[in-house]
């Protein structure tokens, strides 16, 4: 892809993107489309952060996982769980 084709496609992106960002803030159809989808979108920001929380718990998980098998595999005379896995 040229120099040329990108600066164009950028520009195409910001064209549309403006006009979009337009309608929604400068005309009453598009204030109003914004007031409906104000609850959905706070509904997917909601669902966005419990989903990183249960990304947060399940790592922390894993992480308590990965110690036990550490401090089991060491007294077993093993080493850490990571030098029999590789």
């Amino acid at each position: 892809m040229t120099q040329r084709t990108q600066v164009f496609g950028n520009v195409f992106v910001g064209v549309l993107l403006g006009g979009a960002l337009g309608y929604l803030c400068l005309t009453e159809d598009g204030r109003r489309l914004l007031a409906r989808a104000e609850p959905w979108l706070d509904d997917v920001m909601d669902q966005m952060r419990r989903l990183q929380m249960a990304a947060v718990k399940a790592r922390n998980a894993v992480d308590e996982g990965r110690q036990s098998i550490d401090v089991v595999m060491r007294l077993a005379g093993y080493g850490q769980s990571s030098d029999v896995l590789h």
